[in-house]
């Protein structure tokens, strides 16, 4: 689940970027969606590469973050 919903939101992450451009960053939410895709993709890559960064919590944090953008869509 966690892979289909990174692609989820990624790929509306690029879908928004191409149609809003600058206009993207101006909307507060939009930011909150970019960080946590480019962290999440950050994290991804990392895991791919093998490489281990100590994050603590820092994935289980993100993952609480994915949520709660799924339970804004709700609202």
């Amino acid at each position: 689940m966690n892979f289909i919903f990174m692609a989820i939101f990624t790929l509306e992450a690029i879908i928004k970027l191409l149609a809003l451009k600058s206009r993207y960053f101006s909307d507060s939410w939009n930011i909150f969606d970019f960080t946590i895709v480019t962290l999440t993709l950050a994290m991804l890559l990392l895991k791919l590469a093998n490489i281990s960064v100590p994050f603590g919590n820092g994935p289980m944090i993100l993952r609480a973050l994915r949520i709660g953008r799924i339970l804004r869509l709700i609202k």
